[in-house]
């Protein structure tokens, strides 16, 4: 099973630094076709994350969500824009 985990910004409490962390809910996740190369997988992960407001993803294999998880990717964040 092929799935991306998304990330967002965190809200920087208590000492004002932001950083990426997972996101929670059900749109947090998608399950992705293991058929389709790396980068097909990666272009429909952009298209999720710029719809839900997702600031990054990291791809995944694994026989569950919670079992046998291998990351297939760094965390690849091409829209992170840090408030100042």
């Amino acid at each position: 099973m092929y799935f991306a985990e998304f990330y967002h910004l965190s809200t920087g409490y208590p000492d004002g630094n932001k950083k990426l962390i997972p996101a929670c809910g059900d749109r947090s996740v998608i399950i992705l076709d293991g058929r389709e190369k790396r980068e097909s997988q990666k272009a429909v992960c952009m298209t999720w994350a710029d719809k839900h407001g997702y600031k990054g993803f990291r791809i995944y294999k694994g026989d569950s969500f919670t079992r046998g998880l291998q990351p297939l990717t760094d965390l690849i964040a091409p829209k992170v824009y840090l408030p100042y």
